[in-house]
């Protein structure tokens, strides 16, 4: 009798495997030919300039990327900054000037935020007709329309650089929406302002202030579901800062409500505005920016929070001159998270080739477009096991 009933669970369980199979082929996998192939090699790094302008980061000597919390990996860059600096050090400059998309939230959260920084400017960006609340005293307060949200905010800022001959190319300009103080976006860990500027003032010249913290576990997704099935597979792999290039260019939306759920959004004829757009996909965004090509991976700064050097601001400044004219097109429209997606590739210095490898090295797997627009094309992974060792390569 107990013979008969093994034998009949498995039977039923035989029913499973052609599913279990196919999607384990809907679920992209670096192989081994992939994390070789993939990758192209610009020759000499050490003083070479990209194509976007910035140039190449320098890492230290026999540097090998790693997993971690504060890992290359998440999007820390203090790893870049070498063993003389870094933001323990005395000497690390926390002068900024500092940058504020505004809509409706009260600026309250202003002083306690800052109070660590040395603080030269001030601008807001106020574009839904609402009185700023809570703004500094010395604050310069400039009415734009309400086109592009804040990602247009930050373009137009940075295109008026161009005539601020006083700023020294090393300054820091911190960018960050009216809603610093209301996190609301899941799987992203929201850093220290402090932290933030003092990075972005190192040699990267770039920092990010939500970077990913995230695992795929049981516990946070609904059984049965795609991602449910994904996990089978990938348990326990950490989201990475950095995305497979041939996914997030397919990235696209049909609709989106923020989490302040403004009226404009919820009308029926901005709704049709959001996606009656020119431009289909990311990729063709970030053609029409005339960007240089993407490399196999690129960073992704999510949520409008970032700092970053005049000096990388204007050698990307011919795409950002086109995203601050692409994003005029109204209010809530699908541009808007396209340049999202694209501040941290324009204005971080590129990967030289060995770490680039290095990264799709400890990547298993990325997250896809298709049915689940958020953080598609993030790569995740960080196991350990012999890929890497057959690569030459350390995880």
């Amino acid at each position: 009798m107990y013979q008969r009933s093994v034998y009949l669970k498995l039977q039923r369980l035989w029913w499973y495997i052609p599913i279990i199979l196919f999607l384990a082929s809907e679920i992209h996998d670096f192989d081994d030919s992939q994390g070789k192939s993939a990758l192209t090699t610009k020759g000499t790094v050490e003083d070479h300039i990209s194509a976007a302008g910035q140039p190449f980061l320098k890492f230290p000597n026999e540097y090998t990327v790693s997993c971690g919390p504060r890992s290359l990996w998440r999007g820390y860059l203090n790893d870049v900054l070498g063993n003389d600096t870094g933001l323990n050090n005395r000497d690390t400059s926390l002068k900024v000037s500092i940058v504020i998309s505004h809509c409706a939230q009260a600026l309250d959260w202003f002083n306690d935020a800052t109070s660590d920084l040395d603080v030269r400017s001030v601008t807001v960006y106020s574009k839904c007709g609402k009185p700023v609340v809570g703004a500094p005293a010395n604050a310069h307060i400039i009415q734009l329309p309400n086109v592009g949200r804040c990602d247009h905010s930050f373009a137009y800022h940075m295109n008026t650089l161009g005539g601020a001959k006083r700023m020294e190319s090393e300054s820091v300009v911190l960018f960050v929406k009216d809603t610093f103080a209301v996190p609301h976006h899941t799987g992203l860990e929201q850093r220290d302002l402090t932290e933030v500027v003092a990075e972005a003032s190192g040699p990267s010249g770039f920092s990010c202030g939500k970077l990913p913290n995230y695992k795929l576990t049981f516990d946070k997704i609904k059984p049965h579901r795609k991602s449910w099935f994904d996990t089978i597979f990938n348990y326990g792999a950490e989201w990475s800062f950095w995305h497979d290039v041939s996914e997030i260019s397919k990235f696209t939306m049909d609709s989106y409500v923020s989490y302040g759920r403004y009226h404009s959004e919820l009308d029926e004829k901005n709704k049709k505005l959001f996606s009656a757009s020119a431009v289909p996909t990311f990729g063709a965004w970030w053609k029409m920016l005339g960007a240089p090509e993407l490399d196999k991976i690129m960073p992704v700064c999510y949520s409008g929070f970032f700092a970053v050097q005049t000096r990388n601001i204007m050698n990307a400044a011919p795409s950002l001159a086109r995203m601050q004219i692409m994003l005029e097109r109204g209010d809530n429209i699908i541009e808007g998270h396209y340049a999202e997606r694209s501040f941290a590739a324009l204005l971080l210095p590129r990967l030289p080739a060995n770490i680039t490898e290095q990264i799709l090295c400890l990547a298993d797997a990325f997250r896809r477009c298709r049915g689940s627009a958020g953080y598609c094309g993030t790569l995740y992974g960080c196991h350990t096991d012999s890929r890497c060792a057959r690569h030459g390569l350390t995880r």
